[in-house]
């Protein structure tokens, strides 16, 4: 039934989003100008240096995630939170890159300790990038908001997991995200993981020789998510071939301070909701130098919110001087105090005149990311996706 319903689905929504989208156009954004280091989170004396340890390379190459506890003092945390708590959350423009909107945001990102943090990873001997010179350069960030009970379904990021399947050391595409959660008191669940070498350990040894080498394509699976028709209270991701099970999920229990590291090309999900209060986390991530620069999927950035650079499109980072990748390491590359970056978004696509808004409050728009990328990657298999008849 799976598949029957997806062909109808594609057949009757498909030809005339198509032609509407192509129709409307685009719409090109604003500059946006951000002056560096003149917020309270560009102050040093806020932070303190944080040093990887072994164990912490140990668990982040072997099982794909290391909790890093007391990485920021409990003032900042409560600043941040203050800070980010009557962002809205329904402007399209906060929905990704809000260090693009944010001189305060981007400062926490430039001066905090986060960028020491990816360099130490990037130079650590069990990475590709371990032979490059240490630097560290911004590349995304977005406000993971959650409330009542709420979550999301399993799912990679393809915008951070920019080449396959890959493990955790293939830092230049498989990108290390640097979860931050906002926690003022008391204590939160944090992000579920597939642990990497459990993972690996489940497939098949000529499938597991090509994920270990880097070589393994996506799973066509995509993200067992509501939108795609998932209940997003599966247990595990159902995956062909591969036989995964509760007892594989990396959990921590975070408190305030604490960040977790981990390879984004790694199936993960937010865990249940423990409330009462709503939770709020940053969720950056950083590149080394050789990363290459490219767009991600039209279906993950649809509020528009990446950075224009047309100019290095297919460049490494680290050989073109772009405010859309700024320095948080080394500092002496390091955007100047007082200094401005000049940025601009990717064009916003324009239907009947007008940008479209987010998705949480555009049913035609939901439905047509829905159809797009469910006919775009099939149903699972043959299964049936749990509560559809």
């Amino acid at each position: 039934m799976c598949r029957k319903s997806c062909c109808k689905y594609c057949c009757a929504f498909f030809p005339p989003i198509l032609v509407a989208l192509q129709l409307g156009g685009w719409r090109d954004q604003p500059e946006l100008v951000r002056e560096v280091g003149k917020t309270y989170f560009a102050k040093t004396d806020n932070y303190e240096a944080f040093t990887l340890t072994d164990r912490h390379r140990d668990e982040f190459f072997r099982d794909g995630a290391t909790l890093l506890k007391g990485v920021l003092k409990p003032e900042v945390v409560k600043k941040l939170h203050e800070y980010v708590a009557p962002i809205d959350y329904f402007d399209p423009r906060n929905i990704g890159n809000l260090w693009m909107m944010s001189d305060e945001i981007l400062d926490f990102y430039l001066f905090g300790p986060l960028g020491d943090i990816a360099r130490q990873v990037f130079q650590s001997p069990q990475a590709v990038t371990a032979h490059l010179a240490p630097s560290a350069q911004l590349q995304r960030d977005f406000i993971s908001r959650r409330h009542l009970n709420s979550t999301n379904g399993w799912h990679i990021d393809r915008t951070e997991c920019q080449m396959g399947d890959q493990p955790s050391k293939y830092l230049s595409t498989a990108l290390a995200r640097l979860a931050v959660p906002l926690i003022v008191e008391g204590g939160v669940r944090g992000t579920q993981i597939i642990n990497q070498s459990k993972y690996a350990a489940a497939m098949s040894e000529g499938t597991r020789e090509e994920y270990l080498a880097g070589k393994s394509m996506y799973r066509k699976e995509g993200r067992f998510e509501q939108w795609m028709l998932w209940d997003p209270d599966t247990a595990v991701p159902v995956l062909p071939g591969v036989k995964l099970d509760e007892e594989m999920i990396i959990e921590h229990w975070m408190e305030p301070g604490d960040i977790v590291l981990f390879n984004t090309c790694l199936w993960h999900c937010s865990p249940p909701w423990v409330g009462p209060e709503q939770e709020l986390g940053l969720q950056p991530t950083y590149a080394p130098s050789n990363h290459i620069a490219h767009d991600p999927p039209t279906y993950t950035d649809m509020m528009a919110s990446w950075c224009l650079y047309d100019e290095f499109a297919g460049k490494p980072i680290g050989e073109v001087n772009s405010s859309c990748y700024p320095y948080a390491y080394p500092e002496d590359k390091r955007p100047k105090v007082g200094s401005t970056l000049t940025l601009k978004r990717r064009p916003q696509r324009d239907v009947n005149g007008k940008p479209v808004r987010n998705l949480q409050l555009d049913p035609w728009l939901s439905l047509e990311v829905h159809v797009l990328c469910h006919c775009a990657s099939g149903c699972p298999g043959d299964l049936q996706p749990p509560g559809v008849t």
